[in-house]
């Protein structure tokens, strides 16, 4: 199914008890009383809209147009959902810009900066811990600034050399 899927293939098997080319006849019959005899599958971008009947020849061509007419709009519909998803997630990177904007601007601490930073970063990456480590050209490391979510105590202790752990790669490549 995933290659027809990909394909773009409508995949009609009108009878799967005069032609079975997929071995789907031991699924069909697993259903008491009404097996499956007839099977259709119209894909569409984000799946594929499966129809089966206990009826042999149960879809004329007209039913099959309709049917990809029907995964059309699915398609539509899933690609309007996703750009509606996007915009969201656009529109929550912009209020968490503004409010660091805001915290500049209104000449707050450099340390509540840092905390509305981390805070607004761990909130449009959807997770509970974050931090921020800064450059300390003294100590030649990265330093933690302000974190949340992380054992306060041990974690202000931590020092990563460029290059060192995940953090230190990315300061060190900027990847």
């Amino acid at each position: 199914i995933a290659d027809f899927w990909r394909r773009g293939e409508v995949v009609y098997r009108p009878n799967l008890q005069r032609e079975d080319p997929y071995g789907e006849r031991t699924w069909a019959d697993g259903h008491p009383g009404q097996p499956t005899l007839c099977v259709l599958d119209v894909p569409f971008s984000h799946g594929t809209l499966a129809l089966n009947s206990p009826l042999p020849d149960a879809f004329s061509a007209a039913h099959i147009q309709t049917f990809r007419e029907i995964a059309g709009v699915l398609s539509e519909g899933f690609r309007r959902l996703d750009d509606l998803r996007a915009l969201e997630h656009r529109a929550q990177e912009a209020e968490a810009l503004a409010q660091a904007i805001a915290a500049v601007a209104g000449l707050q601490t450099l340390e509540s900066i840092f905390q509305t930073v981390v805070r607004e970063a761990a909130r449009l990456a959807g997770t509970d811990r974050a931090a921020l480590l800064l450059y300390d050209e003294r100590e030649g490391a990265l330093v933690p600034r302000e974190a949340i979510g992380y054992d306060l105590e041990l974690f202000y202790q931590l020092r990563l050399k460029p290059g060192e752990g995940s953090s230190g790669r990315v300061f060190q490549t900027g990847r």
